[in-house]
């Protein structure tokens, strides 16, 4: 066994509980396995399928992640392959022989090819002795990442009558539950826990306030160092590797919008070069082999608590100091909120994942120990860690029971039917429509909460979300209902201490913002009034087509066309797409020019200034550089597959054209890449 280690994997010694593990899975035993992230997982099935005799399909859910697998493991020598909704045909065949050959040792499999005939009859004839579930934990549907065709590896398991093993970082008691119950049956596995934590990962929070310069201030302060900045979407992500490289630093953009070469490139420059930073979607760092990731950053909060330690544990694995910062606001909060409203699972997984973001935002929102608090999750206990802002910085607090009843009883009078936004009107006075039509102004608690101001009661109310008190309702539109947890406080009153900082800075970041000057405060009128029409056209509230804080950012900075629109905070594709040009000809009195859609999809990122250089060399030199030969030009999808290009050769650019166009436009081409 420490033969192969070394001679095949190239390793001097295991990690901590590899060796155990893997003489179990050797041995022929059910083994269960949950270990931290960067522990060292995948050899834990990757040793044992050379030491038996026959196949090992590894079942996982992630295409990239597969891939990569399957070329490291190439590289070591070892004849694998994958299987996935995405393979050719010519792949298959491919495997198949190999099958048939007996020569294939391991075999990754998606899910989703579970649930075809072809898939089975294939395994049962593959000389199958051992199954690895990557990710176990998407068979729970109480986990944070479920994939229903993960409920069909059981019995593939049974089907099979060989051993398995399944592994998984993030298993709270609930979900270890469920992998043991759906994957091993009957039998009961050999398990092995190792605990979550990675004490040497700095942990902090912070709320945002100048979210761009946060951002660029912390990588100063960590510069000469590779890291991840993950974001909620993916303009973003060319957003701030836009920033970052304007200040100097060498940073690309990852997301599942980019062509399948250029992520594959952007994963091998970073596994390969130093001082590299990625700004990624969660897509990016799956099974990624770098040990000196120093710090991750989250531009936006995560989805849940799993996503938050999957993502930050991708630092430090060589064991060395690495520090997770992350950012977040209301803003993020909503946003998160409407995608799990607008999602298509059923009404009880949007329940539990409005749950799932009610607790990373109380970890956001902490006054204690974050580590102690995100392990408790997990259901381990520790002291105090003296590794995150909290046990470095305490926080002041305010004991704020008395405000939580007010709410809580303002929600359950209200037959929770009024939206956060409604219940704060009622608590400061505020006669609203909504307030009058329910003829709610004669309700007891109207007027009854003038202490603070609307800001400060929106601190409060996302506190007790983060300690799950109340949570979104699938009964009405935006509005909000009580817990288990919420409705035994009302039963047991006890105090409860909120972050005095977080209520104190939510209302001095706003204020600010709302100042316009005199000049943009008729615009501002004009961007509020579309805004207010297009809401009432399609029976929404106003705020779901633009925020204020949005609104005035448009006046402020007067976008001229589609890119500059699309870098406005609050602006996404999708309302990129349904609103820009209602909003740009208000702002610029006259409609902007139409894009092509291979354009338009550029919008935002470094590609798309690329893009219009490109167009406008092959204006120049559409009939030659002496003007008079025959026109040639290339199609917009060509210009925009060359824009997205990351140092590429004149060769590589030449085959995109064809031979014709590159004798034409190659070298001017490269040069604008190459200049950029």
């Amino acid at each position: 066994m420490k033969k192969i280690l070394n001679s095949t994997f190239g390793l001097k010694s295991f990690k901590r509980g590899q060796k155990e593990i893997i003489q179990s899975v050797i041995h022929g035993k059910d083994v269960f396995v949950v270990m931290p992230t960067g522990s060292g997982k995948s050899l834990c099935y990757q040793l044992p399928a050379i030491v038996r005799e026959g196949l090992t399909v590894v079942i996982s859910p992630l295409i990239a992640l597969m891939m990569s697998q399957v070329l490291y493991l190439k590289k070591l020598g070892i004849n694998c392959g994958a299987l996935t909704s995405s393979s050719s045909p010519g792949e298959v065949t491919e495997i198949l022989d190999n099958l048939s050959q007996k020569t294939l040792k391991i075999l990754y499999i998606a899910p989703e090819r579970l649930s075809k005939a072809s898939t089975i009859k294939i395994l049962k004839a593959g000389n199958v002795n051992l199954i690895a579930v990557d990710e176990a934990h998407c068979v729970s549907q109480w986990g944070h990442d479920f994939r229903p065709n993960y409920l069909l590896i059981g019995n593939l398991r049974e089907s099979l009558n060989v051993p398995l093993v399944a592994l998984t970082a993030t298993a709270g008691p609930r979900t270890k539950i469920e992998i043991t119950k759906l994957l091993f049956g009957k039998n009961k596995p050999k398990s092995f826990y190792f605990g979550y934590d990675r004490p040497n990962i700095f942990m902090s929070f912070q709320l945002k306030s100048s979210p761009r310069d946060q951002i660029l201030n912390f990588v100063k302060k960590n510069k000469k160092t590779s890291g991840i900045v993950y974001c909620a979407t993916r303009a973003k992500t060319e957003t701030i590797a836009n920033a970052l490289n304007e200040i100097g630093y060498s940073a690309l953009a990852y997301h599942a919008g980019l062509e399948s070469s250029i992520r594959r490139n952007v994963e091998t420059l970073f596994s390969s070069k130093n001082n590299l930073i990625i700004v990624a979607t969660i897509a990016f760092g799956m099974g990624l082999d770098k040990p000196n990731i120093r710090w991750i950053v989250h531009a936006d909060i995560p989805q849940s608590i799993e996503n938050y330690y999957q993502e930050i544990g991708r630092a430090g694995r060589d064991g060395k100091p690495a520090i997770a910062l992350t950012l977040y606001s209301q803003e993020d909060i909503d946003f998160r909120r409407q995608q799990i409203n607008e999602g298509t699972m059923m009404e009880v997984q949007k329940d539990l994942n409005h749950q799932r973001l009610n607790h990373i935002i109380g970890l956001a929102d902490d006054i204690d120990c974050r580590r102690k608090n995100l392990l408790r999750y997990f259901g381990e206990d520790i002291v105090l860690c003296k590794n995150c802002d909290l046990c470095k910085n305490p926080k002041d607090t305010f004991e704020a029971s008395k405000s939580i009843q007010k709410i809580l009883e303002c929600i359950i009078l209200t037959n929770e039917k009024y939206s956060i936004a409604n219940i704060i009107n009622l608590l400061i006075g505020h006669l609203t429509d909504k307030i009058k039509k329910n003829n709610d102004q004669k309700n007891k608690f109207f007027g009854t909460g003038k202490e603070f101001n609307n800001l400060q009661w929106l601190a409060i109310i996302r506190q007790m979300m983060g300690r799950d008190l109340i949570r979104p309702s699938l009964k009405g539109v935006n509005s909000i209902c009580l817990t288990v947890q919420g409705k035994m406080f009302l039963t047991n009153k006890h105090p409860i201490n909120f972050n005095l900082d977080s209520f104190h800075k939510i209302s001095k970041k706003v204020k600010i913002k709302t100042l316009v000057s005199d000049d943009d405060q008729a615009l501002l009128s004009m961007l509020k009034a579309n805004c207010r029409k297009l809401a009432e056209n399609s029976n929404i509230p106003s705020h779901f087509i633009f925020r204020e804080a949005t609104l005035i950012e448009m006046a402020i900075k007067k976008p001229k066309n589609i890119d500059e629109f699309f870098m406005i905070h609050g602006v996404g594709p999708k309302k990129l797409e349904k609103f820009s040009t209602s909003f740009l000809k208000i702002i610029n009195i006259s409609p902007p020019d139409p894009l092509h859609p291979a354009r338009r999809k550029l919008i935002g990122g470094n590609s798309a200034y690329i893009y219009d250089q490109l167009i406008e060399a092959q204006s120049k030199l559409a009939y030659g550089k002496d003007g008079h030969q025959k026109k040639i030009t290339c199609s917009p999808s060509i210009i925009a597959k060359i824009s997205k290009l990351i140092n590429p050769t004149q060769a590589v650019i030449n085959n995109i054209l064809g031979e014709k166009k590159a004798l034409r436009f190659g070298k001017a081409f490269l040069k604008i890449l190459k200049d950029f």
